[in-house]
């Protein structure tokens, strides 16, 4: 199966940092053409079954205006929130390892799903994907906003409990 991982739009850095932050003009836009993507995709393969977002207002924006053409129901899922601030790396891996999960074995394995949520996210899909052992010292990976990254899950050997072995 594949899982579209899509960091939310450019948000607007002229309002105080929250969760509740909206998108810029220029993010909007972006999700736009992340939109007219999505179409492409579901034109060529029709396998797009569903879009989870983060509820984070950026990230429901976001998940809104790419889904123009899908007209798909948004699924709001809390463990596509970006890290909190009690949170390591470790946890962050965990929640999204969870979240993973329920989508694997929810979806066959020619079905696509579209996830968005924040940039720091992209390291456990990244490190889920692969059967990567996740730790603290990780170094963080710097998305583009607005950025679609189309990641192969590996059903028959995703690892649902524990750190994967190398």
């Amino acid at each position: 199966m594949q899982i579209i991982y899509i960091h939310h739009g450019f948000i607007d850095k002229s309002t105080p940092h929250s969760q509740q932050k909206p998108l810029h003009k220029l993010g909007k836009k972006d999700a736009k053409l992340v939109a007219e993507l999505l179409n492409i995709f579901q034109t060529q393969s029709n396998s797009i079954k569903a879009i989870y977002s983060s509820p984070y207002l950026r990230c429901e924006q976001t998940a809104k205006i790419a889904n123009k053409h899908l007209k798909l129901d948004i699924v709001y899922d809390d463990r596509l929130n970006e890290i909190e601030k009690t949170e390591t790396l470790v946890d962050l891996y965990a929640r999204t390892r969870e979240f993973m999960a329920d989508i694997v074995h929810k979806y066959d394995k020619k079905d696509s799903v579209v996830c968005v949520t924040s940039g720091l996210n992209i390291v456990p899909f990244i490190f889920l994907s692969y059967n990567l052992p996740m730790h603290n010292d990780m170094p963080t990976i710097g998305v583009p906003s607005c950025s679609p990254i189309v990641l192969t899950i590996d059903k028959e050997n995703f690892v649902v409990e524990g750190d994967a072995k190398l």
